[in-house]
């Protein structure tokens, strides 16, 4: 990341692209504003980086960053000028979710900066403000598998993990540990999904989705026995709250005592299978639980 570049003469700016370049780096990251988006993509262009540039809460007009219009206009000089995108000040500076941006300019985006923020503007720990953090995790994560970075998609979000494991497990960990292990099992890492999934039902005693996870990796794996047992330990989380996916798996292979008790009375009956198979190998698969 490179600041000022208004600042330094035509050879300077020419070294720090040649170091960038040098090093390997496809991006480099600025605090710029319209006025230099000219000059810096001439030079991103002739060393083939891009140049992404940061936004903060600064809305439509000026020179900063931070409404569409700007990066918009950034883009138009050249095809390596593109997005530094912070989460947070996005939210804030244009009142809506980043999302439908990200969607439209995913392949000029080089950087994103994950913070969660409320619309007022107040910074707030992960998960208690209005930044949907986890929907744009698992949005670039499908589009870099797209692209064939999957290596990369995991590394990031084994690096987030990290950070939201860090004194102790975090509640953002569970989300992006969800994330992680379905990309791994994604890209044939079964063994190493199951054990996230079995670290993350440890962090998190009283949440059934990673064995709820696990149970549905365990039937795709062949292992019957293996999967009603992390099912029955996914209802015992919960004994007394009701929850539609457990039930709905436990149906799909036939599983009656798994599934929640309805009480007699005036309560209508739980409704049953039409027709239960016979082998829970053929059940049709259930939707996998979002992180």
């Amino acid at each position: 990341k490179v600041d000022n570049f208004n600042a330094f003469s035509d050879e300077v700016t020419d070294y720090f692209f040649t170091v960038a370049k040098t090093l390997g780096c496809s991006a480099m990251s600025t605090e710029g504003k319209l006025a230099d988006v000219q000059r810096l993509g001439q030079f991103a262009a002739k060393h083939k980086v891009m140049v992404g540039y940061h936004g903060h809460t600064a809305g439509p007009g000026g020179e900063a960053f931070g409404a569409p219009e700007n990066w918009e206009k950034a883009m138009e000089v050249s095809k390596y000028n593109g997005i530094n995108l912070d989460l947070g000040h996005f939210l804030v500076g244009n009142k809506t979710s980043p999302i439908p941006f990200l969607e439209k300019y995913h392949d000029r985006v080089t950087h994103i900066h994950v913070k969660d923020r409320k619309f007022d503007g107040k910074t707030v720990p992960f998960g208690e403000g209005d930044v949907p953090i986890v929907e744009a995790l698992q949005l670039m994560t499908l589009l870099q598998l797209e692209q064939g970075r999957g290596s990369q998609a995991q590394a990031q979000l084994k690096a987030l993990l990290e950070k939201a494991s860090k004194p102790t497990p975090q509640p953002q960990a569970l989300p992006i540990g969800m994330l992680l292990a379905d990309l791994l099992q994604q890209q044939g890492q079964k063994a190493e999904a199951a054990a996230l999934y079995l670290k993350l039902a440890g962090d998190f005693p009283r949440d059934p989705r990673p064995l709820l996870a696990l149970a549905l990796l365990r039937q795709e794996q062949g292992d019957t026995k293996a999967a009603q047992d992390a099912m029955a330990l996914a209802r015992s989380r919960q004994p007394d709250k009701p929850d539609q996916r457990l039930d709905q798996v436990a149906a799909s292979w036939g599983l009656s005592s798994l599934r929640r008790q309805v009480p007699k009375g005036p309560s209508p009956e739980e409704p049953k299978p039409s027709q239960p198979p016979s082998q829970p190998t053929t059940a049709p698969e259930p939707e996998r639980p979002t992180p």
